[in-house]
């Protein structure tokens, strides 16, 4: 098993910790569902709303309404998988399906340990593959590129307005790094930015160079 990202895990462990035990009815539409324990999940790993538009569970890995996409990249059934992967089976017989977040290997060959809810609160169940009612069909992952953009949103959204340029624009250069993104610029309120540049690439590099910029990091 591949390991997940500090950001992920943080979000996948206080989920699990926040929401074990608890009926989750994120859409107040059939009582509690799997699909709604992962709008809660994906609420709050992108950090900002999301809705489950798929329609059967098992349709959410071909993603009709382009809800995952272009911030989770696909992973097949074969592939290695990470805690915080959104699972998705398919009901070998005629129906929904489910959906779960993998939390780890399980305890029996063939078997994912995932935390979903239906039937019953939200838990972690051992689950096979390949079941007598469901099947794994593959699951989605945050890619990088998402991932420091939430986490350079939410360190933006810890600072004072001062340390951001007036109304800065894409493409702006702000003391060596350069301006990417802006969340919100109008009259009243400077925009805040979102800064890449300076040596170093990837997740890991970006989250340094915030750290030297303004004396910590994203809390």
């Amino acid at each position: 098993m591949t390991t997940s990202s500090d950001y992920v895990d943080g979000v996948l462990r206080k989920f699990i910790a926040r929401h074990d035990g608890q009926y989750l009815d994120h859409s107040h539409a059939y009582g509690p569902q799997s699909p709604d324990l992962i709008e809660y999940y994906l609420t709050e790993l992108l950090g900002r709303p999301w809705q489950f538009r798929a329609g059967f569970a098992s349709r959410l890995l071909d993603d009709p309404q382009g809800v995952m996409a272009p911030d989770f990249e696909r992973v097949e059934r074969d592939q290695p998988l990470r805690p915080g992967d959104v699972l998705v089976f398919g009901a070998k017989l005629d129906g929904p399906g489910t959906v779960g977040i993998f939390v780890r290997p399980g305890g029996r060959v063939g078997s994912v340990q995932m935390f979903t809810q239906n039937p019953g609160p939200a838990t972690t169940v051992d689950i096979m593959r390949d079941g007598t009612l469901n099947t794994l069909l593959g699951a989605w992952r945050l890619t990088y590129a998402a991932e420091c953009k939430i986490i350079a949103d939410k360190f933006a959204a810890q600072l004072h307005g001062d340390d951001w340029p007036e109304q800065p624009k894409v493409g702006d250069v702000v003391r060596g790094m350069q301006v990417v993104s802006v969340t919100r610029t109008d009259e009243e309120l400077p925009g805040r930015a979102v800064f890449v540049g300076g040596r170093g690439h990837g997740k890991t590099a970006f989250i340094e160079r915030l750290k030297a910029k303004f004396g910590r990091g994203p809390k």
